[in-house]
């Protein structure tokens, strides 16, 4: 008995989740063009500014020894060297 009441809710809630409105593809459009002309203006300027801590071992850490600071390395820095690489804008 439960199931067919379960079954009963679902069928007469289902339909409801298929509505909206319009907006919402304005609104994405509106963030793709955004996307656009920042990603023009990363390109105009020829290099690409990324923020990181530092701190966290595996993603971003200081490569060297005790008090010997070589340069920030791990899989975030590495990777956002790859992109800019790829893309031919400096870091």
């Amino acid at each position: 008995m439960k199931k067919i009441w379960l079954l009963v809710v679902f069928c007469a809630f289902n339909p409801l989740g298929a509505c909206g409105d319009s907006s919402e593809k304005e609104i994405s459009s509106e963030k793709s063009n955004n996307a656009d002309e920042k990603w023009a203006e990363i390109q105009d300027a020829g290099e690409i500014v990324v923020g990181n801590s530092g701190t966290l071992f595996p993603a971003s850490y200081y490569e060297g020894g005790e008090g010997i600071v070589d340069k920030l390395t791990g899989y975030n820095v590495e990777l956002m060297r790859e992109i800019a690489n790829r893309h031919e804008l400096d870091i």
